[in-house]
């Protein structure tokens, strides 16, 4: 018992293992994200020559998934409403089954919004490169238990897309942060980071305006270790173990 405890104290464990689960959404298959409510690069102050020198008309402001974007309306609804396709898709086998998720997984995003006249959101950092900071998004991860059957696996709140674009290779890169909510399986990160290419600048319009779409890569690096008691409760049980040692030795 002696030997026990101290595994425990030291917290021992197996060591954690990884799968990295990839993303892929591709505009011809009516995936990939959409952006919307359009805004003329001109009309944009600090950006305006640099769009100019670039041959860019401006930025969609608002990012959005398909499945939550109402090409009817121009209106951003709940996940999964319109019944297109989701953001992206890890077809299933994925690397985790092993942790009872076998069915196809996918991540729907809406939400997010690009501050244009802040500077620190919307910015050049060469004639060629520039950042956009999309914020306040909301994200989930579905796995497809069944024909148009879904069971969201976690979900994020505060979500940032850092957008990368380099105009002069057409390489769009893309880092995402959020905060997971409770409830969500903890095996899924709060970041990750992709690729965009393909964009299609002008996919269609709404009453409220244009909306474009490009195809999107996400990898996103899952951690299925199983979990162990945090140390607060090691130290709790520690001596509740001790206890029952003595009282079996008597």
């Amino acid at each position: 018992m002696v030997v026990l405890l101290l595994v425990l104290g030291t917290g021992a464990s197996r060591d954690a293992r990884a799968v990295i689960v990839n993303f892929q959404g591709l505009t011809g298959d009516g995936q990939g994200i959409l952006g919307h409510t359009f805004v003329s690069g001109g009309s944009i102050a600090h950006m305006a020559a640099f769009y100019g020198s670039n041959g860019v008309a401006g930025p969609y402001t608002r990012l959005v998934s398909p499945d939550a974007f109402d090409t009817a309306t121009g209106n951003e609804v709940a996940f999964g409403s319109t019944g297109s396709p989701f953001a992206a898709t890890a077809s299933a086998p994925h690397g985790l089954e092993g942790s009872g998720i076998t069915g196809p997984l996918h991540i729907a995003l809406s939400g997010f919004t690009l501050d244009f006249n802040n500077v620190a959101d919307l910015f050049f950092t060469s004639p060629t490169d520039e950042t956009r900071f999309y914020r306040n998004g909301s994200v989930a991860i579905l796995e497809e238990v069944g024909p148009g059957s879904f069971n969201q696996l976690a979900s994020y709140t505060n979500g940032v897309f850092q957008i990368d674009i380099d105009y002069s290779t057409g390489s769009i890169t893309n880092t995402f942060n959020g905060t997971r909510e409770a409830g969500s399986l903890t095996i899924f990160p709060e970041t990750w980071t992709g690729t965009s290419f393909n964009p299609v600048d002008v996919a269609g319009s709404t009453p409220q305006g244009l909306f474009g779409a490009f195809s999107v890569t996400t990898a996103l690096d899952v951690n299925t270790a199983e979990s162990i008691p945090e140390p607060g409760a090691l130290a709790i049980l520690a001596p509740a173990l001790l206890l029952l040692a003595c009282r079996r030795s008597v």
